[in-house]
């Protein structure tokens, strides 16, 4: 009797823990149902962004090379003649018109051999003139004169070869420009050929690069050149092509090119290393759009189109929130802040141009076009 009661009371305690079981399993569904129809309901909301509209342009072809620049005129000059530095007339990094005096070497000696042979210059014109005045009286021989006149003649010269030398220790600038960093000080002893100041003119360059030879059809003197240099990176420069060589290099099958930079501000130098837009005459149709709406993956480049939900009847609801979707396209080239596209839109298509990172297709979006990114073909800085 004492095990039945027993068993009664564990069976009763059983079903009062399996009833406050289920009791807790459906008031946590419950509890799950409510929060699940609550997220469902819930919409995030709407992402800020901004969009432009996709034109149609025509874009002449251009390619990307590279270069460097050189002084149209620029030498480094060296000394004609030994000697020691007697005075410096101009300093390094000046700026020097042609014919300026930049620094002379001492010509003492020169000076007195030039004095010797100005008195024989002298001596040997009053002999001439004796001799022909003799030679016209008939009082003296035809050889006599012409010996007089060898002598005069041959006085000049060693008297001019001095004043060559002395002109040669006397350094000029060939043409107007700038100067380096002299290479030598007053009182230092220099010997032929040696280097002693560079200048360069700087008002214009020369713009050396070269381009694939399948590309030789487009080219013509005169063309446009966009580049851009890393020490102004805000910057953009423009040459105009001025040469092309002739034939084309077997070993890089490639043709040299070289144009012309004007330079007034004097901010370009030579051999700076420069990165070239060449433009091409023939030219596309495409689609543009903003470069900052390429959203850039492995798997291809998209974009997120804008659209506007639609009643039952099609007709576009202005009140309800526009949408995205993406759109892959196909990137045919870039231009500053703009990219080209051949296929993937149309023109007139409403893209996002900033805030793409937030979205996901089917996203709700809020246009705010008051402050727009970048969109132009030559940017400042370049590719903003």
């Amino acid at each position: 009797m004492r095990n039945f009661f027993s068993n009664k009371v564990n069976m009763r305690a059983a079903l009062i823990t399996l009833s406050v079981i289920i009791l807790l399993a459906i008031i946590k569904s419950f509890q799950l149902w409510r929060a699940a129809s609550a997220a469902a309901s819930f919409a995030p909301p709407p992402e800020a962004v901004t969009t432009a509209i996709a034109e149609e342009k025509v874009w002449r072809e251009s390619i990307d090379l590279v270069g460097s620049l050189a002084a149209i005129n620029g030498t480094t000059l060296s000394a004609e003649e030994p000697g020691r530095v007697e005075e410096i007339l101009a300093q390094s990094g000046t700026q020097v018109k042609a014919g300026d005096v930049l620094l002379k070497i001492d010509t003492q000696l020169e000076q007195g051999q030039l004095k010797a042979a100005q008195a024989r210059v002298t001596l040997a014109r009053i002999t001439l003139e004796r001799s022909r005045s003799l030679r016209s009286e008939n009082l003296n021989a035809k050889a006599d004169l012409d010996r007089a006149e060898s002598e005069f003649r041959q006085a000049e010269g060693e008297r001019d070869a001095i004043l060559a030398v002395i002109e040669r220790k006397t350094l000029r600038a060939p043409f107007e420009g700038q100067l380096g960093i002299r290479a030598v000080n007053a009182g230092q002893f220099v010997e032929r050929g040696t280097p002693l100041v560079a200048v360069h003119q700087l008002d214009s360059l020369y713009l050396n690069f070269s381009a694939p030879q399948r590309y030789v059809g487009g080219l013509k003197a005169g063309g446009e050149v966009r580049f851009s240099v890393d020490a102004f990176p805000d910057r953009s420069f423009q040459g105009e092509i001025g040469a092309i060589e002739p034939a084309i290099s077997e070993a890089t099958r490639s043709i040299a090119i070289q144009a012309i930079v004007k330079n007034s501000d004097l901010a370009l130098r030579a051999g700076m290393f420069c990165k070239i837009q060449l433009e091409l005459p023939e030219s596309n149709t495409y689609v543009t759009i903003p470069a900052s709406s390429i959203s850039y993956a492995p798997y291809g480049d998209s974009v997120y189109v804008v659209q506007i939900e639609k009643d039952a009847g099609g007709a576009a609801q202005q009140n309800l929130q526009k949408t995205v979707r993406q759109q892959f396209v196909k990137i045919a080239a870039r231009r500053g802040d703009r990219i080209a596209l051949s296929s993937g839109l149309k023109a007139g298509d409403e893209v996002v141009s900033s805030g793409t990172f937030k979205l996901r297709p089917g996203a709700q979006i809020a246009i705010h076009n008051q402050l727009q990114p970048g969109s132009s073909l030559t940017p400042s800085p370049p590719d903003t």
